[in-house]
């Protein structure tokens, strides 16, 4: 089944990390350096930007390609932008009012530039959980103030995402208006399936030969374009029935990959 794994792509937060958790395991970095002897790239595939993403794989950015922003952005291991798609800001700015006009004062706004974080703060914790995973930021007081280029617009909210989904899905469906964590929704015209397709095409590796694991709603596109799909056993009961293959730990999928190609080589 794994013979021909060409690269190996995987959701961050809930994933390969508990939401508590700042660093990889020491397994993980050791599995990603085996991997990339064997000629396979490791693409972490994220909603985090690009400081947030390098900092956390230091130990082996010359063995990583990366998808941030929910694929909105694809780099490489210094941080050079290869590709990206931005949301116009007019638009951009709609759905930021949006989000705040219908969250009943308990949503936050970030607004994504391709390395930056523009925040629109109302101490609900969403500063707070910036800072704790690394992307840089600023402040504003108004979605305008932004002046940056605009990948993506989340909100975060404290009472849990779940409970606002339905106002925003629809709504913004040709944004791609999804869950991606216990506490956010995304909006965003890219998606973790086309950063993927564009990661493929910039290192030539067929689909087919790509493994990827995710965890929520916002890794459904992910999921369905790659040809071995796995998801997280703590996943919801719709996206468990969604997919064959379901695992508890990453690692050990990783590691029963490199045993079946160390067999054979």
């Amino acid at each position: 089944m794994f013979e021909n794994v060409k690269m190996i792509c995987s959701d961050l937060d809930g994933t390969i990390l508990t939401y508590d958790q700042t660093e990889l395991s020491d397994r993980l970095i050791a599995q990603i350096r085996e991997l990339k002897k064997m000629g396979i790239w490791f693409v972490p595939t994220s909603g985090r930007s690009i400081p947030s993403m390098q900092k956390l794989f230091a130990p082996v950015l010359d063995c990583c390609y990366f998808i941030g922003s929910n694929g909105a952005v694809v780099f490489d291991s210094k941080g050079e932008v290869l590709g990206k798609t931005l949301i116009p800001k007019e638009k951009a700015m709609e759905i930021a009012h949006d989000f705040l006009d219908r969250t009943n004062d308990r949503g936050e706004v970030n607004i994504s530039g391709p390395r930056c974080s523009h925040l629109l703060p109302k101490g609900l914790g969403m500063v707070e959980r910036i800072q704790f995973i690394g992307n840089q930021y600023e402040i504003h007081e108004k979605p305008e103030d932004v002046e940056d280029e605009i990948v993506k617009v989340a909100v975060y909210l404290p009472d849990g995402a779940q409970n606002y989904i339905d106002q925003f899905e629809e709504k913004w469906k040709d944004y791609n208006a999804s869950i991606s964590g216990p506490y956010w929704i995304d909006a965003t015209l890219a998606d973790k399936g086309k950063g993927v397709r564009m990661m493929a095409e910039l290192l030539q590796v067929d689909l087919k030969d790509i493994v990827a694991f995710g965890d929520n709603f916002n890794d459904v596109q992910m999921l369905d374009t790659v040809g071995m799909p796995y998801i997280m056993s703590t996943a919801a009961p719709e996206l468990l029935d969604r997919y064959e293959k379901h695992t508890a730990s990453v690692e050990d999928t990783i590691e029963e990959i490199l045993s079946i190609l160390a067999k054979r080589r």
